[in-house]
């Protein structure tokens, strides 16, 4: 079961920041999360946010980015920065480089936001295929391959 949460690792990191805000602040959607950034980096400035587990295997420092795409047909991508294993700052738009990109949709990930078994859902969500997940560089494309074995 460990290995189930390899492939999902990036935006578990996302949404467990965002669930450990909305602890605090009752922030249920992405919406709420990308309209205050600002306390949202402040809160990862007070508060250690690390990845933990399995995750380790398979990310370092780096940026993780994820695209969801809006309703309205739009899409909005935000990125999640990590150095020595703490989540350092999540920010609105895409970075130069980034080791892994997801991409899923609002009506998704809003229903992992608002769910009590987030990571059960997660898993759900990503064999149901509304969650893709693209490593970028060899060492990384080759870390998610063997993540994808151990989920089948």
């Amino acid at each position: 079961m460990r290995f189930k949460f390899l492939i999902v690792f990036t935006l578990l990191a996302i949404i467990s920041l965002t669930y450990a805000y909305a602890e605090e602040e009752e922030h249920q959607t992405i919406d709420t999360l990308l309209n205050n950034l600002t306390s949202v980096n402040q809160y990862l400035q007070d508060n250690e946010v690390l990845i933990q587990g399995p995750a380790l295997k398979i990310i370092k420092d780096g940026n993780i980015t994820l695209n969801v795409e809006r309703l309205d047909g739009s899409l909005t991508s935000i990125y999640l920065e990590v150095q020595k294993k703490r989540v350092t700052q999540i920010a609105k738009g895409a970075p130069e480089k980034s080791s892994y990109e997801i991409s899923t949709s609002e009506e998704t990930i809003n229903f992992i936001i608002d769910s009590e078994a987030i990571p059960e859902n997660l898993l759900v969500k990503y064999k149901e295929d509304k969650i893709k997940i693209k490593a970028h560089g060899f060492g990384n494309s080759i870390k998610l391959f063997f993540a994808k074995i151990f989920l089948k």
